[in-house]
């Protein structure tokens, strides 16, 4: 994992509040909850999450390559106080989709990507509800989708384990048996890739967790192509979750990668009707890149989201899997129980 460390962390939030001014003239501050869905949230038409890798907002703010992420983060709303919640990543994501890192730090600290969780151990895949369980119970239509833009990539349904630059860790939804099955057998013979050979076995993981596709096209196939573009063009989820792959989640990448993946992913979204009749799109990193003062950006772009607003209300990983389960109307799990959701981000 790599660390970007600032010169003196003190300069946070004057760098925060003076690329806010500069790009917006301004900012708001936790002045209460939009009207509309439970727990004030508006009825959104389709939700997408997209989380890039270990970068803070300061660095993101004021880096010369992040034009799209400043252009997003001026136009639509921006948890100005959001933060991570340790460190290294995977708890970060196992936090996204329970709430319930806290019971599992003996597992996820060592940041291993699924297949080893399995293979190694099958008791250790996580017994407590996820996210993804919750939408799959309630008869939501929802799918992650993990990129892998390595050229000849054989990236398939179900990837256990990291091939190219696909890494399973950042799907979290991977490790719980909710999703990934809870069969006598559940963890199956698979090939080289991590793909399992009888999809039958593991028909929620199969279903649900797929590759990305392709987001710049190729010369003989110049639109984007692959799972989340057919899902997307034909309105087949309520839910996506999408892992950009080491390159473009700029773990490996440049911020430049990171931001062209951004501007394509976000305008391709932004064209499909689902998005325009009142969808939302979640852009979040995992963790920071300090020690300390661990902020992290996160923009709410949505037809609905509150223009050029900035948040001082103190979010993490918890408040944002509040806000998406209330957005369901399903339970609040772990640690997402007792506090606020997010819909101060968005109009009544």
């Amino acid at each position: 994992m790599r660390r970007v460390q600032m010169a003196n962390p003190s300069w946070r939030w004057t760098l925060v509040v003076a690329a806010f001014v500069a790009a917006c003239g301004g900012g708001g501050g936790g002045d209460g909850a939009a009207s509309g869905g439970r727990g004030g949230l508006p009825p959104f038409t389709g939700v997408w999450v997209i989380v890039f890798e270990n970068h803070g907002d300061v660095y993101m703010l004021n880096h010369a390559d992040a034009k799209h992420f400043r252009e997003l983060a001026s136009t639509y709303a921006v948890a100005g106080n959001y933060s991570d919640i340790t460190h290294p990543s995977l708890p970060n994501y196992i936090e996204m989709a329970c709430g319930c890192n806290d019971k599992h730090s003996s597992f996820t600290v060592r940041d291993e990507p699924a297949s080893n969780l399995i293979t190694s151990n099958p008791n250790r895949l996580f017994r407590e509800p996820s996210l993804g369980g919750q939408l799959e119970a309630a008869g939501v239509e929802w799918r992650a989708y993990g990129q892998d833009s390595t050229p000849g990539s054989k990236l398939g349904p179900c990837t256990m384990n990291n091939p190219g630059l696909y890494v399973s860790r950042h799907v979290p939804f991977l490790y719980f048996q909710d999703v990934f099955g809870t069969q006598t057998d559940p963890y199956g013979e698979r090939d080289e890739f991590g793909h399992p050979l009888d999809p039958d076995a593991l028909p929620v993981c199969v279903n649900r967790i797929h590759p990305f596709g392709d987001f710049l096209g190729t010369p003989n196939e110049p639109y984007p192509s692959g799972d989340f573009y057919w899902d997307l063009g034909n309105r087949a989820m309520d839910y996506y979750w999408i892992t950009p792959d080491q390159r473009y989640n700029m773990h490996d990448g440049s911020v430049e990668e990171g931001d062209l993946f951004l501007e394509k992913v976000v305008g391709q979204i932004q064209q499909s009707p689902q998005y325009r009749n009142g969808g939302v799109i979640f852009i979040t990193f995992d963790e920071g890149d300090l020690d300390l003062l661990d902020q992290i950006l996160f923009i709410a772009v949505s037809p609905y989201a509150k223009r050029g607003y900035v948040s001082s209300t103190a979010f993490d990983h918890d408040n944002f899997l509040a806000t998406v389960e209330d957005i369901y109307g399903l339970p609040r799990l772990g640690r997402a129980q007792g506090v606020p959701n997010m819909a101060e981000l968005f109009q009544p």
